[in-house]
């Protein structure tokens, strides 16, 4: 007897990173999770030090986390929600718009995980794809144009993932008003949001707009992926909605101590962004002919590379020993293009001189 489980999930078909997990290659060089390649702030790591008993033994319901995040930016602890991870905030978000014929708009290529959710939940999905003759520069206006009456949920990270583009804040502006005159909800999802400054962020906007919520991790600039914390910021009541559907320890208390460690070493930050910046220039002045960077911002630690001809890059890299994510895995690009996370300071010229041997 079949099992009654969900269609959706059943015959939805996925894309996520696999393909370079699959390459049998010896690897010098990984440049392929978003993860900070300088690791985290010494302090994270002693408050290791200061952990208690009760830390480990105790459920958590400290609210200092929270506090920080609102000091941070300058808002009210009420327009917080934390999450395990910022996925799992976006999960939230999906299932919180999920109504019968929901259907999500979004750019493509995009963070491919929270598609793969929205298919599964039951989700149609529209998509607007980056324009490769535009350098895949963001389009506000065709996305707006592509608004229509099914359409509940728009979707956007920025900065990209893989380009690592970030969407202007008046394009940003013009899209949130338009969306709030139709009902529709907006995720601006700032995962990687860290590696620029903080006026660039929208999160300024949430007590603005009814229909904004913003996504931030502390796994990308911070450094802290193997800790899952993450947060939503949007207005009270979205936020009241969301914790309805929260687990009431989503966050351990170990992983909470370590997120405001991090959140107050300021100075790591702007050393990992400096040096992002100055190597992301490199690589953008280094490439060879006919390897082209799509349109990008100076300091997020992504990028994606492409070429115009029939080959799979990924592969290409990674014979050289390199290790980097195919577009594969991405809706709206494919095996010509890759997305490279900058690697240190020390492995930045070995990665230049390896990329100058890659025939194209």
């Amino acid at each position: 007897m079949n099992l009654k489980i969900s269609e959706y999930i059943e015959n939805t078909s996925t894309k996520y990173y696999a393909d370079a997990k699959k390459l049998k290659y010896d690897i010098k060089i990984d440049c392929s999770d978003g993860e900070n390649p300088y690791g985290c702030s010494k302090k994270v790591m002693q408050s290791l030090a200061e952990i208690k008993e009760s830390d480990i033994t105790n459920y958590s319901y400290d609210n200092s986390l929270k506090q920080e995040i609102a000091k941070y930016w300058n808002i009210q602890d009420s327009n917080i929600v934390l999450c395990s991870g910022s996925v799992e905030g976006l999960y939230y978000i999906n299932q919180l718009f999920k109504i019968p014929n929901a259907t999500l708009l979004t750019f493509a290529p995009h963070f491919p995980n929270f598609s793969n959710h929205a298919k599964m939940i039951g989700y149609k999905y529209k998509e607007v794809l980056l324009d490769k003759k535009n350098n895949y520069k963001y389009d506000i206006n065709k996305l707006i144009k592509s608004i229509n009456s099914s359409v509940n949920l728009i979707y956007i990270d920025t900065p990209n993932n893989p380009t690592g583009q970030v969407l202007e804040k008046s394009y940003a502006i013009k899209l949130i008003e338009y969306a709030q005159q139709l009902g529709i909800g907006i995720i601006i999802d700032e995962a990687y949001g860290d590696y620029l400054s903080k006026n660039e962020s929208c999160i300024d906007l949430v007590n603005s707009y009814t229909n904004l919520m913003v996504i931030r991790t502390f796994s990308k600039g911070f450094g802290l992926a193997g800790i899952r914390a993450g947060y939503i910021i949007s207005n009270e009541k979205i936020c009241n909605y969301i914790e309805k559907m929260l687990h009431p320890y989503n966050i351990s208390q170990l992983s909470r101590k370590m997120a405001i460690k991090a959140l107050k070493d300021t100075k790591f930050l702007n050393d990992c962004i400096n040096k992002t910046k100055r190597n992301k220039k490199k690589l953008l002045e280094s490439l060879p002919i006919g390897l082209q960077m799509a349109f990008t911002h100076e300091s997020t630690s992504i990028c994606m590379l492409y070429c115009d001809k029939d080959i799979d890059l990924c592969k290409k890299f990674a014979q050289k020993g390199v290790k980097v994510y195919s577009g594969t895995c991405f809706d709206g690009i494919d095996k010509n293009c890759i997305r490279l996370n900058l690697p240190t300071d020390k492995q930045m010229d070995s990665l230049i001189s390896i990329i100058r041997t890659i025939k194209i």
